[in-house]
């Protein structure tokens, strides 16, 4: 029988203590039924039924919308803390690591998404503000935590390799990440529309200079500027 180690100090929580009886017990279901890596595949129907409650799916998404991250569409979801409150301190050291690593970049997620979650972001974070001059630390993971699309993680790897060569190259392909996260944020772009991450770093130095706004040129500019060339 699998055994599983549960958070006693949630009765003492006055978020949990708030929740109807309901909706505790939904919480305490997907802890317990969600996989080794903290992903539950969504089944409302089945949760009500061992529950004995009919579930009210818009309400739940809306008290528990800090608690967990959509993956493949609303297919599943990754409870946040799970990890971290399951396997304590959680590196490459831990027995676990590669099998959930493993688990998640099936759906499309990496490690350095699940550190997001927790305050080893802000490690990440600063390793790449001090642009450490140092070859070791050209690493392909700490920018591709930063991209908004994560998909095509090999070539992206590939193109990344070949292209990232000395000090400037690091500090450059991350000035281009941030600068792409800051266009499609204000533009408001769509993630259908959003670059994989395959072609992104294939074209990477395009946005090292923020580019200037895209807007319609008339076909009689377009003429003009033809004939200027």
């Amino acid at each position: 029988m699998a055994k599983r180690l549960t958070d006693c100090a949630k009765w003492d929580r006055l978020g949990f203590r708030k929740l109807s009886p309901t909706y505790k017990c939904f919480w305490q279901y997907i802890c317990d039924r969600c996989d080794f890596s903290g992903i539950w595949e969504v089944d409302f129907e089945t949760a009500g039924h061992y529950i004995g409650e009919t579930l009210n799916v818009d309400e739940i998404k809306n008290v528990f919308s800090k608690q967990y991250i959509e993956l493949n569409n609303g297919s599943r979801w990754l409870l946040k803390d799970f990890i971290i409150f399951q396997y304590g301190a959680f590196n490459d050291q831990n027995k676990m690591f590669n099998p959930i690593k493993n688990n998640l970049e099936r759906y499309g997620v990496s490690m350095g998404d699940i550190w997001g979650i927790n305050p080893l972001k802000d490690i990440v974070k600063d390793k790449v503000k001090d642009k450490v001059k140092e070859k070791a630390l050209f690493d392909f993971d700490i920018v591709y935590l930063n991209y908004p699309k994560k998909i095509g993680k090999k070539e992206a790897l590939i193109h990344f390799n070949a292209s990232v060569k000395t000090d400037q190259d690091w500090i450059d392909i991350n000035k281009a990440v941030d600068n792409y996260n800051a266009y499609i944020q204000s533009k408001g772009v769509e993630e259908k529309y959003i670059k994989h991450a395959s072609t992104f770093f294939n074209n990477w130095k395009d946005w090292v200079v923020m580019p200037v706004a895209r807007e319609v040129i008339p076909d009689s500019l377009k003429k003009f500027m033809k004939k200027e060339k």
